[in-house]
């Protein structure tokens, strides 16, 4: 049961609770909750519907709610519901629930559902919610959703903590909105997601037209996780510097979320500075994300990115990807990678592909390329000496006298741990260090002449 206060103020607001409709002048405050599911399907909401009667706004604080879901496949909101007509303002104000999922495919919000006709204005402030995953597949939002056809709205993210459990989540850190024919904002929180056992999808943040991304902290589990570290744009991205370290299975990574125009419009990716770190798995890394334009081009701006693989032999890119029917740009960032005790594969910068008759402009960023001993077989894909790449050395305790054996300035094949193939160069830097030969070197793709300037020694 629900219990309803009503504070005066110059609005006028109706609430409808265990039932029956409150038409009051004031805000609507709904006191705290504990809800427990049956074994069905059922509709779990912490507090009830706010629905504004014709002319009025619609505002809502939700309660502080303690939900638990069992056996059915359950639809669970922490807060309620706020719905206001055409000219009106429609505002809910999430609370900080603890939301648990049960044996079924659960869909879970943190937050309610804000909803307004058109002309109006639609607002969510995300509490700082837990949600925690089940055995089954769960669908989990941070916060809730902005619905409407025609109005401007804004969804705030709390600072909130998703769980995966033992199924196939879908995980975001906060909620959506869908608007039609209008701009919506969403500003993520600075959310914690760690995927449980299975193959998990986690966004730092949720989807929209327009994303801000919050510092979100994403934790892979055992299974082969999607993570990326902002959240679904449909028009413009700008990444928050997010930490994203993976678990023990083949993760697929991405620093900063997805920029896609579907229609008519440009796409635009400005990464943040993020720590991405792979787990034991073999991982595809990307410091930042994917930009899919339509007919007016893609953007990327890469972040300075911190890329460290793990065990596993992995693929890392410093940027992102873009992909557009008309101009594809990419300006990469100056990211760090490090690939790892595996056999690597490292791109300083992403890749760009202009499907119609636009151009593919990519600048590189000065990536640094880091190495230690034990390291494996590591290919550099595009390492670029006019962008200023660097091949930090420090670790190995090597110096140039010990790659440049023959003095010349330059490596080549007259050098002892150098081979050239073809058109690339392999250093060997295991024996370079006294270590065995072949079990731990460097090889740059389509890259000769190599001189001091492209390494960094302790």
């Amino acid at each position: 049961m629900d219990f309803a206060q009503n504070i005066p103020a110059s609005s006028r607001s109706s609430m409808e609770t265990g039932g029956r409709g409150l038409a009051a002048p004031g805000l609507g405050l709904i006191f705290m909750d504990r809800l427990r599911g049956t074994n069905d399907g059922e509709v779990l909401s912490g507090d009830d519907p706010v629905i504004a009667a014709p002319g009025m706004d619609a505002v809502a604080i939700g309660g502080v709610d303690r939900i638990a879901a069992r056996g059915g496949d359950d639809i669970v909101r922490g807060d309620a519901d706020v719905s206001a007509g055409a000219f009106r303002m429609s505002t809910l104000f999430g609370a900080d629930d603890a939301i648990f999922a049960g044996q079924g495919d659960d869909l879970i919000f943190g937050d309610g559902t804000v909803s307004v006709g058109s002309n109006g204005t639609a607002k969510l402030v995300g509490g700082n919610d837990l949600v925690t995953g089940g055995p089954g597949d769960d669908v989990m939002y941070g916060d809730g959703t902005i619905s409407s056809a025609f109005a401007p709205g804004e969804l705030t993210g709390g600072d909130d903590i998703l769980k995966g459990g033992s199924g196939d989540d879908y995980m975001s850190g906060d909620g959506t909105t869908s608007i039609g024919r209008t701009s919506s904002l969403l500003i993520g929180g600075n959310d914690g997601l760690s995927g449980g056992s299975g193959n998990d999808t986690i966004l730092g943040d949720g989807r929209s037209e327009r994303i801000d991304g919050g510092r979100d902290l994403l934790l892979g589990g055992s299974g082969d996780d999607l993570m990326l570290g902002d959240g679904e744009a449909f028009a413009t991205l700008d990444g928050g510097a997010d930490t994203l370290l993976g678990g023990s299975g083949a993760d697929t990574m991405y620093g900063d979320g997805t920029a896609t125009v579907l229609l008519i419009g440009p796409a635009d990716l400005e990464g943040g500075d993020d720590l991405v770190r792979g787990g034991s798995g073999g991982d595809l890394i990307f410091g930042d994300g994917t930009v899919q334009g339509a007919g007016f081009g893609g953007t990327l701006t890469g972040g300075d990115d911190m890329l460290l693989g793990h065990a596993g032999n992995d693929t890392i890119y410093g940027d992102g990807t873009v992909v557009s029917a008309d101009t594809a740009t990419l300006t990469g960032g100056d990211d760090t990678l490090r690939g790892g005790a595996g056999n690597d594969m490292l791109w300083g910068d992403g890749t760009v592909q202009a499907t119609g008759p636009g151009a593919e402009v990519l600048e590189g960023g000065a990536d640094v390329f880091r190495f230690g001993t034990n390291d494996g077989l590591d290919t550099l894909m595009d390492f670029r000496v006019a962008d200023a790449d660097r091949v930090d050395l420090r670790f190995t305790g090597l110096d140039w006298s010990d790659l440049d054996s023959d003095g010349s300035g330059t490596l080549g094949g007259a050098d002892d741990f150098v081979a050239i193939l073809g058109t690339d160069t392999r250093l060997d830097l295991g024996a370079a260090a006294a270590g065995p030969a072949g079990t731990d070197t460097v090889t740059f793709a389509g890259v000769l002449g190599l001189e001091e300037d492209s390494f960094v020694f302790g």
